[in-house]
């Protein structure tokens, strides 16, 4: 994988936010998304969690 890994946000996402949406545990109620429908709160990969850690890295004092 090269560069930062894709997101589907304007910001990148809190890095423990559910895995297939990134909406914090305290927040997600049943939410839908494509390419995955329905869903409750998932706790996201070791691997996405250090990744939205690097893009709100990368992403700091930018407008």
């Amino acid at each position: 994988m090269t560069g930062l890994p894709r997101v589907r946000h304007t910001s990148a996402p809190m890095p423990e936010g559910c895995r297939w949406c990134g909406t914090a545990e305290r927040e997600h109620p049943q939410l839908w998304v494509p390419g995955r429908g329905w869903h409750g709160w998932v706790e996201p990969t070791r691997k996405q969690i250090t990744a939205r850690m690097w893009a709100r890295h990368a992403r700091k004092g930018q407008p």
